[in-house]
């Protein structure tokens, strides 16, 4: 019964795909696992092997007679909960200094390597780790789509309003086929515009502006294009380390189109 309660659980886990960064958080958990059990072995090596070591040493200590109490012994030191039984290792100098070098090879150096690399890792995998959970999250949506009636998908459709053009901002009409996410002023600064606008016709056949195309090589522009890659690696810099805060709200609020997580380049 208890076996079939915690399977119950274990399925539960696919609620997790709900939320992006719950699902990312568990995938990275998952993918640092093998880091864990690696830890563990190592750790239940050390303990057998002070546990052989201890029992062919001559002693009265009965927390360490023989092979199976002191696995029981280490196993509890390990785990902090050997308590307040280390007066009596003082009468031994010997066994004394076995239980400090596994103090200080399985409690003191195992432990904070497992904390470096856990830290090292989940900094370098959790940006990995978010897109797979997006993508596991389609894929559960693609699943359950089949189960949906025709009509709640039409309701959907129609409600979502794709066929409206989205503004860029205030009166700039622009594309269809999106929905629209507003931001703060101040969230997103952008020094020029990134969306080419030309007069005249919008035929496909036209030929393209050239004038346009030309890249301005003067110390302005260079100035320019140097603030804006500081800039960029800057926010990049701030949201790795998780943001420590948001710059302080505008007066208005821009609108910009988002379809998925692409945006308009230059």
């Amino acid at each position: 019964a208890g076996l079939a309660v915690g399977m119950y659980f274990v399925l539960l886990l696919d609620i997790v795909a709900l939320s992006t960064r719950v699902s990312a958080y568990a995938l990275v958990c998952y993918h640092a696992l093998p880091e864990v059990i690696l830890t563990l072995v190592a750790l239940l090596y050390l303990i057998v092997v002070n546990s052989c070591a201890v029992s062919a040493l001559e002693h009265e200590n009965p927390d360490f007679l023989g092979i199976p109490v002191s696995f029981m012994s280490f196993t509890r030191i390990a785990l902090g909960m050997f308590g307040s039984r280390f007066d009596f290792l003082i009468e031994d100098f010997v066994l004394l200094l076995v239980v400090l070098v596994f103090v200080c090879t399985s409690v003191i150096f195992a432990m904070n390597l497992l904390v470096a690399q856990l830290t090292t890792s989940y900094g370098k995998m959790y940006q990995e780790m978010v897109g797979l959970a997006r993508l596991s999250r389609v894929e559960l949506i693609a699943n359950l789509l089949p189960n949906i009636s025709l009509k709640r998908q039409r309701l959907l459709a129609e409600g979502l309003r794709f066929d409206e053009r989205i503004e860029f901002g205030v009166g700039d009409i622009g594309l269809a086929g999106g929905i629209q996410v507003l931001e703060h002023p101040n969230a997103s600064s952008v020094k020029s515009d990134r969306i080419c606008r030309y007069g005249g016709t919008t035929s496909p056949e036209a030929p393209w502006p050239q004038d346009s195309l030309q890249v301005d090589t003067g110390p302005d522009a260079i100035f320019a294009r140097l603030e804006n890659k500081l800039e960029t690696a800057a926010k990049q810099l701030a949201r790795r380390e998780g943001g420590k805060g948001k710059r302080g709200a505008g007066a208005g609020a821009n609108s910009s189109m988002a379809s998925g997580d692409s945006h308009l380049s230059d």
